[in-house]
């Protein structure tokens, strides 16, 4: 490859316009320093470049056929542009448009000629960052001897690059404002030089930070975009022995945040870390969950560091903003494993240990995709989508059609949780996930979401694969369609009313949190309804025609711009809390989305309003409850204990029996959705009375009885005659 240049380097030294030259590398009495004016310089061309200064530009060289990997994804050196995209010619534009950032030099034209390269194709050469180099020769000036964040960001906050505020993110960083300590191994990670100076020697736990002998820099200036990225060859600068076999991404950023240590077997490094105390420096407190303690615990994130992004997978390196993942780390998705590891931390608690025991992420192995090797038993691939980062990643990258035949695979065959510590098909890992970025997000750092399109629901699987049931299709919601999968439920009213009788549990079938089921209750019919007249229609009877929460946040005939009614109203601003109010105890005292409210409600929905109606749903549940299980005094049609599996399955499958069922069903469905009085206020009223109406009679009366002396609460939200104690159908 190197042979043309070679002999074209003897050729130039013979030239007395190139004799000049004594540079090596920028070294010796060379004044590099900026001209005043460079507008007056010529591009002078990368086989110029070679003469003196032949260790950088033979490794450019050597990089233009290679694949090498910069920690983002496997690409070519994108400087070298060594897959040829773009081409000469490309996409038609006008050469001159666009070279200013793809060619600068002109030095695309000699890839074949001079170098050997596969192809000519537009390529960044020495010039492209360092300026035109006619007055240099090797002595005399240069334009940026050592270009900085706002020479990179001229280009690099160009189209394409998925850093479009580049510069403005890492200039606002701590990465680029703070320069501490004057000893080495603070300068070590604190620094641009110290990275440099420092980093091959002392990277690791904290003995062998203080180690280090060598007196600090007397000037050591903040990080800059050299610090990480080494710009000839496109990758990362990783510090020598500083390898776990994976991303080189997670080489780099760990060897100054600390998570493993290879000097003592890529264990885990804990209570041996500089900064130990300092959670928003090192790591290892918060991102590692320990293989060695049952998966019923989780300790913290598992960095995913057998992709090619292990830290960009959740955050904006750029920027190194900590905000939406703080946010994060103290939601539900995480199961709260930020406000875990602060409660453990002001209890004086070893926060090493702290750890997630929420149901949804920890109550079993939700990572094993087959219960033996022969693969007889189809495990939790259903489970897994909602479970599981990889589940929801792998669902959201490719949703299920209609029928369920194509996208995602239901039997979780195509999940791989590699990442996990001795992870197999058959036994799991004992490290589990939460709900991480990535199984939403495309980019974090430009808040991308996987998918933007319709989402289709089944109900739980049948024995036969092949054939699952659709709830139905909810047509485009904007950036909302990712919820919508995990927060649809997994049945539905027809799916309880086929259920035959041997098959009856009074365990929940419509599953946790389904909030858009009751929300999109006209594409899902989530609860069991009832068929008031007999024609076999149950559906129009609970069609909401005034409901406009659906349409929340979308943009009108196109939807898939706007961020939806979930996104609008739980995440204002960005927020990643989730979290629709606020609370103190169990009293609503915020309402985060309140100016969105005042849109539309014109400020008679606030707080105290929200409360009030709370209270009222939920005295409704409990009123509801004691009916159904013959409680605190209230009894039903039959008499009987409705919270009985036994109970459910001799009523038998008629009708009578199928709405028994229903009407206990619809109970464990709303008692699991504590905010469907909001989302969908009207179907979840006549979900409730409707099944009253049935437990009370026996039968569709369109009357319930409920006493306000008892249940002042649900007495209010029915509208019942506080004289005789009666509500009609809402």
């Amino acid at each position: 490859m190197r042979t043309k240049w070679l002999v074209l380097l003897v050729a130039l030294l013979a030239v007395v316009g190139l004799s000049a030259c004594g540079s090596s590398g920028g070294g010796g009495d060379s004044d590099v320093s900026s001209p005043e004016d460079p507008s007056d310089l010529d591009y002078v061309g990368v086989t110029n470049c070679l003469v003196c200064h032949e260790r950088p530009t033979s490794v450019w060289i050597d990089t233009l056929d290679t694949p090498v990997s910069n920690g983002m994804n496997e690409r070519s050196n994108a400087h070298g542009n060594a897959n040829g995209r773009p081409p000469l010619g490309y996409y038609g534009n006008d050469i001159e448009d666009c070279n200013e950032c793809h060619d600068p030099a002109g030095d695309g034209d000699t890839l074949v000629e001079d170098f050997s390269a596969s192809s000519d194709r537009p390529v960044v050469g020495c010039e492209g960052c360092h300026g035109p180099g006619s007055a240099h020769r090797g002595v005399g000036p240069i334009p940026v001897p050592q270009p900085g964040i706002e020479d990179c960001a001229h280009c690099h906050n160009a189209h394409g690059n998925n850093i479009d505020s580049l510069e403005d993110d890492f200039d606002q960083s701590n990465h680029a404002s703070q320069t501490k300590g004057s000893s080495s191994y603070c300068q070590r990670c604190h620094s641009y030089e110290g990275a440099l100076a420092f980093g091959d020697e002392a990277t690791g736990n904290r003995d062998v930070m203080l180690a280090l002998t060598e007196p600090g820099l007397d000037s050591a200036q903040p990080m800059t975009c050299a610090t990480c990225h080494d710009e000839h060859y496109f990758g990362f600068l990783v510090p020598l022995d500083w390898s776990f076999d994976g991303d080189p991404q997670f080489d780099l950023c760990t060897s100054c945040h600390t998570l493993l240590d290879p000097e003592i077997g890529d264990d885990w490094v804990k209570g041996n870390s500089y900064h130990e105390d300092r959670a928003s420096r090192t790591i290892a407190d918060t991102h590692y969950d320990n293989p060695d303690t049952p998966d019923t615990a989780i300790e913290g994130y598992v960095v995913r560091n057998n992709g090619s992004a292990a830290c960009a997978d959740c955050h904006d390196v750029h920027a190194a903003e900590n905000t939406i993942n703080n946010q994060w780390a103290e939601s539900q998705h995480a199961g709260e494993i930020l406000l875990v590891k602060t409660a453990a931390d002001d209890a004086s608690e070893n926060i090493f240990n702290a750890a997630v025991l929420d149901a949804s992420w920890s109550n079993r192995n939700w990572n094993q995709i087959w219960d033996d090797e022969a693969k007889t038993e189809l495990d939790r691939g259903e489970c897994q989508v909602c479970h599981t980062a990889t589940g929801v990643m792998n669902f959201l990258d490719d949703p299920t059609s209609p029928d369920a035949l194509a996208g995602y695979d239901l039997t979780g065959n195509d999940n791989d949780f590699g990442h996990l510590d001795s992870w197999t098909y058959f036994e799991g890992s004992p490290q589990g996930e939460l709900l991480y970025c990535w199984g939403c997000h495309s980019n974090v750092a430009q808040g991308s979401l996987l998918n933007n399109a319709p989402i289709s629901l089944h109900s739980r699987l049948p024995d036969d694969l092949s054939a699952p049931e659709l709830i139905g299709t909810v047509p485009d919601k904007g950036n909302s369609n990712v919820c919508i999968k995990c927060h649809g439920g997994r049945a539905n009213g027809e799916y309880l009313r086929d259920t035959a009788a041997v098959d009856r549990s009074s365990r929940g079938q419509i599953h946790h949190r389904p909030a858009a089921g009751t929300l999109f209750s006209e594409n899902t019919n989530t609860g069991y309804e009832f068929d008031l007249d007999g024609d076999g229609d149950a559906a129009e009877h609970y069609v909401n025609n005034d409901l406009e929460h659906d349409e929340i946040g979308l943009n009108g005939d196109d939807p898939d711009s706007g961020s939806g009614p979930c996104v609008s109203c739980h995440m204002p601003g960005s927020d990643h809390h989730f979290a629709v109010v606020e609370k103190s105890g169990d009293t609503i005292t915020a309402i985060t989305s309140q100016t969105l409210c005042d849109s539309c409600h014109g400020g008679a929905i606030d707080a105290e309003v929200l409360n009030t109606l709370s209270d009222q749903f939920q005295n409704a549940l409990v009123f509801y409850e004691d009916v159904a299980t013959l409680s605190n005094g209230q009894t039903n049609y039959v008499p009987a204990d409705f919270d009985d599996g036994d109970f459910l399955e001799s009523r038998g499958d008629s009708v009578s029996g199928q709405n028994d069922y229903g009407a206990w069903q619809n109970f464990d469905y709303l008692d699991d959705d504590p905010g469907s009085f909001a989302h969908n206020s009207i179907y979840a009223k006549r979900i409730i009375f409707d099944s009253l109406d049935w437990l009370q009679h026996g039968d569709l009366t369109g009357a319930i009885t409920v006493d306000e002396t008892v249940y002042p609460g649900a007495a209010a939200w029915f509208d019942a005659n506080a004289a005789t104690n009666e509500a009609t159908r809402p």
